[in-house]
Parts: C-alpha cells; structure tokens; sequence
C-alpha cells in the first residue's frame, strides 16, 4: 500500500539524515585539519548550509510520514466501516 507521501517520506527522510551526517563531517574535518588556515570559512558555510537543508528535508519528511498516517488510517477506518 505504497502512496506518494509514503515515497516522499523515506526519501527526503534519507535526504536529510545524509545532509546531516555530511555536515558533521565537515565540521570534524575543519576543526581537526583547517585551524590554521582560512580555508574553514568555506567549510562553515558548506557545513551550515547542510546542516540547514538537512533539518529542512527531515521536517518536511515527517510531514510527509503524518499525511501518510492519516490517509493510511482514514483507508481502513472506511474498510472497518464498510465491512459490518
């Protein structure tokens, strides 16, 4: 019983966790190798742009998991219904 926000749900949900584990790395690779240089104003701003895009993606999957929810739980309610 695979829907559209079922598909948008797993997704951007593995959207987002990956964007997020991304930005983690690049904060642990600018703070163990780029301390001295200039070069970790880039990392920052890659490193808060995943970050961002992956909180973005996580929030619009849950979303997507209630919309799925609710349609999932309105079919059966209606099957239960229709079967008395």
């Amino acid at each position: 019983m695979a829907s559209n926000h079922y598909d948008k749900w797993i997704i951007k949900s593995l959207l987002g966790f990956l964007l997020i584990v991304i930005a983690v790395f690049f904060i642990y690779y600018s703070l163990a190798y780029l301390q001295d240089t200039s070069r970790w104003v880039i990392f920052a701003v890659l490193d808060s742009l995943c970050f961002s895009l992956g909180v973005y993606f996580m929030g619009s999957a849950f979303v997507h998991k209630l919309k799925f929810d609710i349609k999932h739980r309105q079919k059966t309610h209606e099957q239960a219904g229709s079967d008395r």
